[in-house]
C-alpha cells in the first residue's frame, strides 16, 4: 500500500496506525481489486485478509447499492477524480448489514492516470441505527400528536417554524407540516396577542392563555427552547381547539343573562302597579339581549276588535303610535286567534296590511315575529319583534321571546285582576324549573353516564329533607340545588368528562373544578343563590376529607349534607363506565360504614332508615 510523506514512500511510520485503527482501510486497483485491506475487513466480512485481497470490492456492498456503486468508480476512475465521499452498505458473513461512509484518495502514475486508490471507510451502522430509531419515535409521536384535536408546532431563533403537527391544523386551512420554514411573525402579524405571547416565550418566559383567531379559540402553551448554554434556541408550542366549548360559555352566558331578565320582568311584573313602565321593560329587555332590533306591544280591545299599540321600542319613527291593526288582517292578529308565534325570515315578502313597505325598508327591518299574549286561553294582545338581520332563529330564542310574551301577558293580566297574577306567577316558577331540567338535559347529553340521574336524586333528596323537617321555602331551594347538582360540570372538557377509564392525577384537579365552576355560574343568577349549597358543596365530607374546600361536621350546610349520601347511594346502583353497579345490599353496607367519615351520622340513620326496605 502506497502512502507518501514528503515526497519519500514510508510505510513504517504508519504501519502500527493502519492496523490500530477502527476504520475500514482498503486500497484498490482502477478496476475495483482489492489490493490490500486491514484488519477490520476480516472482522466485518469474516474470511482471512489473504481471501480478501484479489476480490473485487463490490462483491461486498449491498445489492441493492452495487450497481450504483459499480457506476459512480467506473466514471470516477475514468475521469482521473482526485478526492470523493460515498456511502454506501457492506455485507458481512452472516448477511448482517453495516453502513459505512468512504473518503476515497487517487494515487496517480507518471502518466496522470490512477494507479490505485486509497479508501478509510468509517463505520455508521450504530449512527444509523440511532437515527433509525429517533425516526421511527417521530413517527410515532406525530401520529398521536395527528390523532389529537391539538396543533404541535416549534420555531427557530429567528421565528421560523421548524414543526407544525396536529389534527387541529385543519380548522385554519392548514395540512400539517404546510408552514414549515415560513415566518411565525409573518403568518400571524395581524394578531399581535400571538406575536406578542411568541417573542415573551423567545426571552426565555414560559406563556399559557387564550387566544383568538377569527372564530376559532385556542388554549396555548409556549415553552423557550435552550440550547448547551443555556441560551433560548426557539420556541416549543402546542394549541388545544376549543372553539367548541367556547361556544358552549356563550350559550351558557345568553342563557344566564336571559334568566336574569326574566328575573326583572317578573319583579317588575310583581312589584309595579304602573302598567307602562312594566311594558317599557320587558320590551327594553327584548333589545337588550340582542333579540331584536325593535319591538312593540299591542292590547286586544275586544269592544272595537282592534289590536292598539300600547308600547314600543326600537323605531326611527312614530308613524306606529298611531297604528291601530284590525285583528283579523294582519299576521299579529293571526298570532293572537291561532293562539301560536308567527315568524317571517323575510318581510319583503309578506304583506303587511296595517304598515307601508316603505316604512319598513326605511326601518331596515328584515325579520318579523309576532308572539300572542295569553293567560289562561284569555286573549290579551301580541308582541312584536323586528330584526335587521336575517337569520334562522334557534329555538331558544324564541322560547325566550316567548317567555318574555308570558311576562308580558302577566302584566297585563294583573291591570284586570290581581289573582291571575298569582296563578301565572306559579307557571312563571314551572317555567323556571323547566329551564334548570333543560339545563340538566343539556348535560346530560354532555356527560351519557348520569342520564336520568338527576331526576332520582331530586326526588329521594326532597324525601329525605322532609323526613329531616325542612319544609316551605327552603325545601324549594333544596330541590333547585339537587336539580343543578351537575352544573359546574359543563365547563369540564368532553375528553375528561367522557373519559371511559380512571382519571390521572391532573385529570382529577381539572375534575375537582366543577363543584366551583358551578358556585361561579349560580352565584351571578340572584333567584339561584339560596340553592348553591348543594351544587357547591356536595363533595364535602363529615371528616373535613372532601372538596372543593374541605371543609367538615356541621359546616358543610345541611342541603349538601342530606344531599351527599342520595347522590352516592344512586351512583352506586347504577353502572358506570369504570363499574358495574352495586347489589343494594352492599351499597347500603358500605353507607352505614361512612356514617361519621363520609356523611353527617345523623343524616345518615334516617336515610337509612328510609331505604331499608328496599334492600
Amino acid at each position: 500500500m502506497i502512502f507518501k510523506k514528503n515526497g519519500n514512500n514510508s510505510t513504517v511510520d504508519y504501519k502500527k496506525l493502519i492496523e490500530n485503527t477502527d476504520d475500514l482501510i482498503i486500497q484498490l486497483n482502477p478496476k475495483g481489486i482489492i489490493t490490500y485491506v486491514n484488519h477490520i475487513g476480516e472482522e466485518i466480512f469474516g474470511i482471512p485478509v489473504k481471501k480478501i485481497i484479489g476480490s473485487s470490492a463490490f462483491d461486498f456492498i449491498h445489492p441493492d447499492d452495487r450497481n450504483t456503486s459499480i457506476a459512480s468508480f467506473t466514471n470516477f476512475v475514468a475521469q482521473s477524480g482526485e478526492k470523493t465521499i460515498v456511502e454506501t452498505r457492506l455485507i458481512g458473513s452472516t448477511g448482517e448489514i453495516f453502513y459505512f461512509q468512504w473518503r476515497v484518495n487517487s494515487n496517480y502514475g507518471n502518466n496522470g492516470k490512477i494507479v490505485s486508490l486509497n479508501c478509510i471507510a468509517r463505520n455508521l451502522t450504530k449512527l444509523k441505527m440511532i437515527e433509525s430509531s429517533l425516526k421511527e419515535s417521530e413517527d410515532k409521536f406525530l401520529t398521536i400528536v395527528n390523532n389529537t384535536q391539538a396543533i404541535l408546532f416549534t420555531i427557530d431563533s429567528d421565528g421560523i417554524f421548524t414543526l407544525s403537527e396536529g389534527k387541529s391544523l385543519a380548522v385554519l386551512g392548514l395540512e400539517p407540516g404546510q408552514v414549515v420554514g415560513d415566518s411565525a411573525f409573518k403568518i400571524y402579524e395581524d394578531y399581535p396577542k400571538i406575536t406578542a405571547s411568541l417573542k415573551e416565550a423567545m426571552r426565555g418566559k414560559a406563556i399559557s392563555g387564550e387566544i383568538e383567531l377569527g372564530e376559532i379559540y385556542f388554549d396555548i402553551w409556549y415553552s423557550p427552547i435552550f440550547d448547551a448554554n443555556d441560551k433560548v434556541d426557539g420556541v416549543m408550542g402546542m394549541a388545544i381547539d376549543i372553539t367548541e366549548r367556547k361556544k358552549n360559555e356563550e350559550k351558557v352566558k345568553v342563557q344566564i343573562k336571559r334568566l336574569e331578565s326574566i328575573r326583572l320582568i317578573e319583579n317588575t311584573v310583581t312589584s309595579s302597579v304602573d302598567l307602562q313602565l312594566t311594558l317599557k321593560v320587558i320590551l327594553e329587555q327584548v333589545l337588550e339581549l340582542k333579540a331584536s332590533d325593535a319591538a312593540v306591544v299591542y292590547l286586544y280591545d275586544k269592544e272595537s276588535n282592534r289590536l292598539v299599540n300600547s308600547a314600543e321600542v326600537g323605531f326611527k319613527n312614530t308613524l306606529l303610535d298611531r297604528i291601530n291593526i284590525l285583528s283579523e288582517k294582519s299576521l299579529a292578529g293571526k298570532a293572537m286567534i291561532e293562539k301560536k308565534s308567527i315568524l317571517v325570515n323575510k318581510i319583503e315578502d309578506t304583506s303587511f296590511n296595517y304598515m307601508n313597505k316603505k316604512v319598513l325598508k326605511r326601518e331596515g327591518f328584515k325579520l318579523y315575529i309576532a308572539v300572542p299574549l295569553l293567560t289562561h286561553d284569555k286573549m290579551l294582545g301580541v308582541l312584536e319583534a323586528y330584526s335587521k338581520n336575517e337569520f334562522n332563529p334557534e329555538e331558544d330564542w324564541l322560547g325566550y321571546l316567548e317567555l318574555v310574551g308570558s311576562q308580558a301577558a302577566l302584566a297585563l293580566d294583573k291591570a284586570s285582576t290581581y289573582n291571575d297574577l298569582i296563578e301565572s306567577h306559579e307557571y312563571l316558577t314551572n317555567a323556571y324549573d323547566e329551564t334548570l331540567e333543560g339545563w340538566v338535559k343539556a348535560l346530560e347529553l354532555k356527560d351519557r353516564e348520569i342520564k336520568g340521574h338527576a331526576e332520582r336524586v331530586v326526588d329521594l333528596t326532597v324525601k329525605l329533607a322532609i323526613k329531616l323537617g325542612i319544609e316551605g321555602e327552603e325545601l324549594i331551594h333544596i330541590r333547585r340545588g339537587a336539580l343543578l347538582h351537575d352544573v359546574g360540570k359543563m365547563g369540564i372538557p368532553d375528553e375528561i368528562l367522557h373519559k371511559p377509564g380512571s382519571l390521572t392525577e391532573e385529570e382529577w384537579v381539572i375534575m375537582r373544578q366543577h363543584p366551583i365552576m358551578a358556585n361561579e355560574l349560580l352565584s351571578k343568577i340572584e333567584f339561584l343563590r339560596p340553592s348553591i349549597d348543594i351544587p357547591y358543596y356536595h363533595h364535602e365530607k363529615w371528616d373535613g376529607s372532601g372538596y372543593p374546600k374541605g371543609i367538615k361536621g356541621e359546616d358543610i350546610p345541611i342541603a349538601a349534607r342530606i344531599f351527599a349520601i342520595v347522590d352516592v347511594w344512586d351512583a352506586l346502583l347504577w353502572d358506570r363506565p369504570y363499574r358495574a353497579a352495586w347489589p343494594k345490599e352492599k351499597a347500603f353496607n358500605y353507607l352505614k360504614e361512612q356514617s361519621g367519615v363520609h356523611f353527617d351520622p345523623r343524616v345518615a340513620g334516617t336515610f337509612l332508615e328510609m331505604v331499608q326496605d328496599r334492600v
